[in-house]
């Protein structure tokens, strides 16, 4: 398992559209049990993104 990435959130201005396309694939892949450093490398995505938008869902997913 892949240590632990200590995340920001990422600023709309750091992200291109193409990559906001992604967010689906990256959130499906994540609950299939891949890490962040697999789907950062299957999509061609960097991965502290990723691992923005996989704790980012969590909080969702916990406050919902």
């Amino acid at each position: 398992m892949g240590a632990l990435i200590r995340h920001r959130s990422p600023n709309a201005n750091d992200v291109s559209r193409q990559q906001l396309k992604r967010y689906r694939e990256a959130i499906t892949l994540w609950l299939h049990k891949h890490d962040t450093w697999e789907i950062a490398r299957e999509l061609n995505l960097p991965e502290s993104l990723v691992a923005g938008w996989v704790a980012n869902f969590r909080e969702l997913v916990r406050a919902s």
